[in-house]
């Protein structure tokens, strides 16, 4: 027997199974904590109404299933319809992006890169290009012209009869020795507005697909992620993909589905990233408004709570000090991917597999093939 619960936060209404009972799961429609009452426990009797509840009250009051209602998969009696299949699928990929954020870690650009437009921001996607080796030649416009200062730049002449200023000259030619004086440290304020450039210069930048001047902005322990996910998508055996979480089996599975061998061979960690934004694997219409909530510091790491449509999101986005400059660490919110997700699967009626197969299939307009669980690089 199935009970109707009501999302406190929504207000959409759901029938859940017998073995969600007693559970506090994610709710399908919003994301919000949903606890499954247990109709099996013995429940108080009600009080008696103050005054006697006429047949006319009783139908006016009487509840209307509007069309926030939906029968959660596989929580119905009934076998579900192709509608009720689409509805959930649709909530689990986050009614167009808060959970496809947390699907697979090249989709979170899709996320990352809402918003209806407006200048890119300035940290991070300034124009500036990458060097060969990946890293982005950092520094502000101020720094960059004192590095590359002296020749360039036209001098005034000195009036005739004049000297200069003892040691101006000099100074300016005399390269620097590495004993120069450490440089001030930012305040808490500045801090934090370092790492709300980082972010925006992020997101700009996806929004862009300058994929260089994105990965520029990561954190090393997510590129090192990505990695160990191109390794997995080029060699990883059949089994080894299944036994992988839903997240990580979806990003291998998503590599091998929209990249041939030879071009996965040819990138590293931080190139499959820039790949990813460059092409715009997830379009655009799949993208919210994401910002970031109050930023707090902790040292050389920070953490902001996502704000999507101006209300607080289910996740917080964590930052990285990286040789002086903030980056962006995806990893915990991938971890969380996993706790989201993983409940959900439960509701579909479908298996960790087919709900990956399926969600390619959403992701890219294109069934992936029946191969897609074989490595690329055969032994």
């Amino acid at each position: 027997m199935s009970v109707q619960v009501t999302c406190s936060s929504c207000g959409a209404m759901f029938a859940a199974q017998p073995h969600l009972y007693g559970q506090q799961v994610p709710c399908p429609s919003c994301n919000g904590a949903l606890t499954i009452p247990n109709p099996e426990q013995e429940a108080p009797a009600p009080e008696p109404p103050d005054d006697p509840v006429s047949a006319a009250s009783l139908e006016r009051s009487a509840p209307t299933l509007g069309p926030a209602y939906r029968s959660v998969p596989g929580a119905a009696d009934a076998p579900m319809s192709g509608d009720d299949k689409r509805v959930v699928m649709y909530a689990i990929l986050g009614g167009g992006g808060i959970l496809l954020l947390l699907l697979v870690a090249i989709v979170v650009t899709s996320l990352l890169s809402g918003g209806d437009g407006g200048e890119p921001a300035t940290a991070g996607d300034n124009g500036a290009e990458t060097s060969d080796d990946g890293e982005a030649e950092s520094g502000s416009a101020s720094d960059a012209s004192a590095g590359e200062g002296g020749a360039k730049s036209s001098k005034p002449k000195t009036p005739a009869g004049k000297s200069k200023p003892a040691g101006s000259g000099a100074a300016k030619a005399t390269p620097k020795t590495g004993n120069e004086p450490p440089k001030k440290p930012l305040s808490p304020e500045e801090e934090k507005q370092a790492v709300k450039e980082c972010f925006d210069g992020y997101r700009a930048a996806v929004k862009a697909r300058r994929g260089k001047a994105a990965a520029d902005l990561i954190a090393t322990v997510t590129l090192d992620y990505y990695e160990r996910m191109r390794q997995s998508a080029l060699a990883a055996s059949e089994q080894e993909v299944r036994g992988m979480s839903f997240t990580d089996a979806s990003f291998v599975l998503l590599c091998r589905h929209r990249l041939d061998v030879e071009r996965l061979k040819s990138m590293d960690g931080k190139g499959l990233l820039a790949h990813g934004a460059n092409e715009g694997w997830v379009g655009k219409q799949q993208s919210q408004d994401v910002t970031l909530g109050p930023i707090q510091l902790d040292g050389d790491t920070a953490s902001a709570q996502a704000m999507v449509n101006g209300q607080p999101g289910p996740f917080r986005f964590s930052f990285n000090k990286e040789r002086g400059q903030w980056k962006l660490d995806l990893m915990p919110l991938l971890k969380f991917a996993d706790s989201a997700i993983e409940p959900l699967i439960s509701m579909t009626g479908q298996t960790k597999e087919q709900l990956i197969l399926e969600t390619l299939r959403q992701l890219t307009g294109q069934a992936p093939s029946a191969d897609i669980w074989q490595p690329l690089v055969k032994e």
